[in-house]
């Protein structure tokens, strides 16, 4: 629900109507499966077989496959979606595999790329539990990220800041403490309500949402 939240307005805006989305590391497809249209066809990758076999039974395409080698030809991807992936491998093939995404993606494709700052915490959680719970690194600051992607050839092109105060406290509360325990419903609709507001104000942002295209000029760029 958070990624889903932020990522729908990006993508209305930077991807309107992509033939072929990549989910890459996607699980079970359950973000992109939200915007799957009549032309689209979604391609969930992974290396975990329960979450693909889910993507399955609700209709996705999907390929066991690491996102150091996906199962797709040089310019085919309108879109792919990199959703907490760079934090959840290994330092080494970050760089592997920003290449690899840059080398499926069409000349007119876009990436969606999150990550979370460094700084990133919950209220009163520990944020090495959380990191072992989640199975993922420390992330990385903004200049290192825009390094690496002008290294594997993109350039951002936009980007949305989020998980602001507000949203981490109230996910704390919402869902991490469950208060209160029900009706769930209301309590998506507000936190829903929370990440809207955050489009026009969000005040300590620990999370970005990247937009990435290929270079065409060779030259570096990013977003301030």
């Amino acid at each position: 629900m958070l990624r889903t939240a932020v990522l729908e307005p990006m993508l209305a805006v930077h991807a309107p109507a992509p033939r072929l989305v990549l989910d890459i590391g996607g699980f079970d497809g359950g973000v992109s499966r939200s915007f799957t249209k009549p032309c689209t066809t979604t391609l969930v990758l992974d290396l975990d077989m329960i979450g693909l076999r889910d993507a399955v039974i609700h209709g996705q395409h999907a390929i066991r496959a690491s996102a150091a080698e996906l199962p797709v030809g040089d310019g085919r991807a309108d879109c792919a979606l990199c959703l907490d992936l760079l934090s959840a491998l290994p330092a080494s093939e970050e760089s592997v595999v920003l290449r690899e995404v840059s080398r499926v993606l069409s000349p007119d494709g876009r990436v969606f790329l999150s990550t979370l700052d460094p700084s990133f915490r919950l209220p009163f959680v520990s944020i090495e539990q959380m990191r072992q719970r989640w199975q993922v690194r420390v992330g990385h600051e903004l200049p290192a990220l825009e390094r690496m992607t002008a290294d594997a050839g993109f350039a951002i092109v936009a980007r949305q800041r989020w998980y602001g105060a507000l949203a981490r406290w109230s996910y704390w509360l919402l869902f991490y403490l469950n208060i209160p325990a029900r009706p769930l419903r209301v309590k998506r609709w507000l936190f829903r309500a929370i990440l809207r507001l955050e489009r026009v104000v969000c005040l300590a942002p620990r999370a970005h949402l990247h937009v990435l295209e290929r270079r065409r000029d060779g030259a570096a760029a990013a977003v301030q």
